[in-house]
């Protein structure tokens, strides 16, 4: 890019007009507004073909000289007609002769999600990487899409999901792969950029849930949530509106939908290990604010309790451990992978099934998701010491009642 310590070329100049209406339309919208030393940004194009017309201007002793779609020759100033597809990429660059700095335009698709980014000064820079976002809904009744943003916001890859569908859980948790799951019991999709290839991952025999999915960096196994219905459970002392709106009075042979954590290997789909939540935690005595179901129903056509809705898993780089967060709960706690047992279980109500240490929260979470070990953890001091962050987003209206919404959260625990 453009480097005074090495006078690489830049272009001084580069914009976009639609050329639809003889050149009278307005300029198309360049994100970021253009400047020498950013490159990559956007335009939002519509579907099939659109004819633009491209500006640009070369630093001195260099030309300026179209890429892609097509190439041009090379000059110090030009304007040139352009007809583009949706999803297509224009490449302007300047040339020296020896260095060449490219600029990329990518011509976002008409059903791409409308979105802003703003930075805020007090802030500073943003810091270098990527934002990896989903649309969970799908947008103009096509399909969500996954996204990865640069610094400035623009989309430096994406993909949708399948029609009609939702994108959640977009992450990065493959080397070298984009993931992320149709909002269904859909696989989850790996996408891999170099080479570019995609396959799709699932237990055999389990029905996964969206919202994680995590590597066992020492085995190469995966892991997911899935959400079973146990049955025979004692909920005795709950009553629950119903999704029609009556109350429901639980008694001892309820039906809830549990919490199970999936090891499979993906090249086969065989389960290599589960972990239930019922096993270790008592729905009357752990969860702090039961739903029924709206959604399903239980084999008799009774109605379904959620009584955990674990939505996050980390995995401790030590030993294998797990953290876990569960939304039901307002808590987290940590698994003991070699026994299953809870080791500590920090927000949320003091009981447990296993007696896990119990970890007060000064400033308490509700409803958190996103419960990560941050560098510098260590499972060795009293079953563990150092930082972890959540995001305490309150997804269930409970700021009207607990305060003001707040953004990411950390917690120190200590010896």
């Amino acid at each position: 890019g453009k480097d005074a310590t090495t006078n690489a070329p830049y272009l001084t100049a580069l914009s976009f007009v639609s050329s639809s209406d003889a050149g009278a339309s307005p300029p198309l919208t360049l994100v970021p507004p253009f400047s020498p030393d950013i490159y990559d940004y956007y335009v939002r194009c519509g579907a099939g073909n659109n004819e633009v017309t491209v500006s640009m201007t070369a630093s001195p002793r260099a030309k300026s000289l179209l890429v892609l779609p097509t190439r041009s020759g090379e000059r110090s100033t030009q304007t040139l007609p352009l007809s583009v597809v949706e999803n297509e990429v224009i490449v302007s660059a300047a040339t020296d002769g020896v260095a060449t700095t490219e600029y990329w335009v990518r011509c976002l698709p008409h059903d791409f999600p409308m979105m802003s980014m703003v930075v805020h000064a007090e802030a500073g820079a943003p810091p270098p990487g990527y934002y990896l976002v989903g649309t969970s809904q799908p947008v103009n009744a096509q399909w969500g899409y996954a996204i990865v943003l640069d610094s400035h916001g623009v989309p430096v890859w994406y993909a949708h999901g399948a029609s009609g569908r939702g994108v959640e859980d977009v992450d990065h948790v493959v080397d070298g792969a984009i993931s992320f799951i149709p909002t269904s019991t859909f696989p989850f999709e790996i996408h891999y950029l170099d080479p570019l290839m995609t396959t799709t991952v699932e237990p055999g025999d389990a029905e996964i849930n969206t919202h994680e999915l995590q590597v066992v960096k020492k085995n190469g196994h995966y892991l997911v949530f899935s959400v079973p219905v146990t049955s025979g459970v004692d909920l005795t002392g709950w009553t629950l509106p119903l999704v029609d709106g009556g109350p429901q009075r639980f008694g001892p042979n309820s039906n809830i939908l549990d919490c199970e954590i999936v090891e499979f290997d993906p090249s086969t789909g065989d389960v290599a290990w589960t972990w239930l939540a019922s096993d270790h935690f008592d729905p009357v005595k752990d969860t702090t604010v039961p739903t029924v179901n709206s959604a399903r129903t239980a084999a008799d056509g009774g109605p379904l309790v959620e009584a955990f809705h674990c939505n996050s898993i980390d995995v401790d780089p030590d030993n294998g451990n797990l953290l876990v967060s569960a939304r039901d709960m307002d808590s987290i706690f940590y698994i003991d992978r070699s026994t299953g047992a809870v080791l500590w279980k920090a927000g949320g109500k003091t009981y447990s099934k296993d007696h896990a240490t119990y970890v007060p929260v000064k400033d308490r979470f509700y409803r958190q998701h996103d419960a990560r070990l941050r560098p510098g953890w260590s499972p060795t001091c009293n079953r563990g010491n150092g930082q972890i962050t959540l995001f305490d987003d309150e997804s269930l209206a409970m700021a009207s009642t607990q305060g003001p919404m707040v953004d990411a959260d950390a917690m120190v625990l200590a010896e």
